[in-house]
């Protein structure tokens, strides 16, 4: 894993798309592994850097990798900051911003890493509110996008950008 000023650090991708005059963000869920800390979690394309790569490009491959979209189909808009992980407190992850250029896309998932990906529009986003996580099994603060519970850093990573995609 690559590092910054002598920080391990990885990167996400949080790309949005405008369908039908509404902006929607991708997700996924994460498969189920007991040697992945976000086992089955929901977030945003993403993992660690390669030795030669910077963020932006960490998180292109990611998304490439994860979720099959080329990074010729996405303009990137920026870094939005690194955030600390409790989970891993010496990584730092990159905040990248893209938006889809194309209209329709078939995505072509990694299903060794991801179990589901879906889009979600950014009004049927709730939160974030204090919840019962059945799978942690604790209560937590969290966003709600239909069946799903979105917790821990992609929360941390929503709040920050939520007011941005909604600026755009």
């Amino acid at each position: 894993m690559n590092r910054v000023h002598g920080v391990k650090y990885a990167a996400v991708n949080v790309v949005f798309r405008d369908v039908g005059g509404f902006r929607e963000l991708l997700f996924i869920k994460r498969r189920v592994n007991p040697f992945d800390p976000w086992s089955g979690d929901v977030g945003f394309p993403g993992g660690g850097s390669k030795e030669s790569e910077n963020p932006v490009e960490t998180a292109l491959r990611e998304t490439w990798e994860e979720v099959g979209i080329h990074p010729s189909m996405l303009e990137v808009l920026g870094i939005y900051g690194f955030e600390k992980t409790s989970i891993i407190p010496s990584l730092r992850i990159a905040i990248v911003l893209s938006k889809l250029r194309v209209d329709d896309i078939k995505l072509n998932p990694a299903w060794d890493e991801v179990s589901e990906v879906f889009w979600t529009r950014l009004n049927d986003i709730v939160g974030p509110i204090r919840i019962f996580h059945p799978f942690k099994g604790v209560i937590v603060e969290a966003y709600i996008a239909g069946r799903y519970i979105i917790w821990g850093f992609t929360k941390r990573v929503l709040r920050k950008i939520l007011p941005i995609l909604k600026q755009l």
